[in-house]
């Protein structure tokens, strides 16, 4: 308000042209670039592609399976009516309690290597002794596709 009041007018439209465009476009030495706005959007399509391509992939192992996502868990609920029956379970973290629970009723358990550290931190849990790093496991699937 103050600059509104004291500032020449044309200088005080143009910062406010500046202001309202930025979210969208934004000058560097490059030229111009996309802004905030649709970078956050690529983002999330991209995620989403990502999380996707996830349960493409976690959908085709055998058997029923608890696959620990962390911060995708939210994502996946929320995209769960719309995809086709899931087999596996998508969970945000697992308690001793429950990995005990998976283990005991023969469900295999996969996670992110993300998830791992966190899972440790939060519930004392080395998902490793437990369960298989799933992006390895689909490292692997691809190696042996590649060479036939």
């Amino acid at each position: 308000m103050l600059a509104g009041r004291f500032a020449p007018p044309l200088c005080f439209r143009l910062c406010c042209l500046c202001l309202t465009i930025s979210p969208l476009w934004e000058v560097d030495l490059h030229g111009l670039q996309a802004g905030a706005i649709f970078n956050d959007r690529t983002e999330r399509l991209t995620n989403l592609r990502n999380i996707d391509s996830c349960i493409d992939f976690a959908e085709t192992l055998p058997g029923e399976n608890v696959i620990v996502v962390g911060g995708w868990e939210p994502e996946i609920a929320v995209l769960a009516p719309d995809l086709p029956a899931l087999r596996n379970h998508y969970v945000y973290l697992l308690s001793p309690e429950e990995i005990t629970k998976a283990l005991e009723s023969g469900e295999r358990i996969f996670y992110f290597p993300a998830v791992r550290s966190f899972g440790a931190r939060v519930n004392g849990v080395d998902l490793a002794r437990c369960g298989l790093d799933l992006f390895a496991v689909y490292q692997a699937r691809s190696a042996v596709a590649g060479i036939r």
